[in-house]
């Protein structure tokens, strides 16, 4: 009779797996309300993931599998000069396979001997690459510009990329997987400007793109390729 149940409760435990795996995969789009995460699965059907209500710009995994997103913890803020001195948010992941959370970003503030390319704060422009194995990120750097950073989820480890204002990852063409960055530069007669620049994944300049969103266009036009 043991037997029997142990056998019934593992073949249960094994339907239930692959049912929630089934669901996870068909899972459609992810959004924020009140600052909690909510995914929307076949049929319209709504889930809130987390409860915090301090939680936002939430994005989903190409392969549907993860949920990226920061978790705005409260900082100290200068009301009097209006600026926040202390940012203590936080990068998550969900993994919706196994329906668990975790912290995969800590904030690193500035401080005497942290360098721009280290700091960790004001996380911005979220997104995975096509396989869904890395996380990209843009935070606060240099005074006219920001820092991309790489999580690598399989070896839970960040690392800093290149510096920059804006960033696209290809899909598909000639430059899949490569990066579309904004980047602030400097003349060397002196002067400044901003320019989209095309990367490759490891953060190494190609090519410029040009100096406009329609320029942009016009490159991924040219080379059949989307983000």
């Amino acid at each position: 009779m043991k037997l029997l149940k142990l056998t019934v409760l593992l073949t249960f435990c094994c339907l239930y797996s692959c049912v929630y795996k089934s669901t996870s995969a068909n899972i459609e789009s992810v959004f924020v309300k009140n600052g909690n995460i909510y995914c929307k699965g076949d049929e319209n059907k709504i889930k809130q993931l987390t409860f915090t209500g301090i939680d936002t710009m939430a994005v989903l995994s190409p392969d549907k599998k993860m949920i990226a997103f920061v978790r705005q913890n409260p900082g100290i803020y200068d009301e009097a000069n209006e600026m926040l001195l202390i940012d203590n948010s936080e990068i998550w992941l969900y993994d919706l396979i196994n329906n668990k959370n975790r912290c995969i970003i800590k904030p690193v503030n500035f401080e005497e001997g942290i360098t721009p390319e280290n700091i960790l704060t004001n996380f911005q422009n979220l997104v995975f690459t096509n396989d869904g194995q890395k996380l990209l990120f843009i935070t606060s750097a240099w005074e006219t510009s920001g820092a991309i950073h790489e999580f690598s989820i399989q070896d839970n480890k960040q690392k800093y990329l290149v510096s920059g204002n804006s960033l696209e990852i290809i899909t598909q063409g000639k430059y899949k997987d490569y990066l579309i960055i904004n980047q602030h530069r400097y003349y060397e007669a002196g002067g400044s400007y901003d320019y989209y620049w095309l990367f490759d994944n490891n953060g190494k300049e190609i090519r410029e793109i040009g100096d406009t969103e329609a320029s942009v266009q016009n490159f991924l036009s040219e080379f059949n390729s989307i983000y």
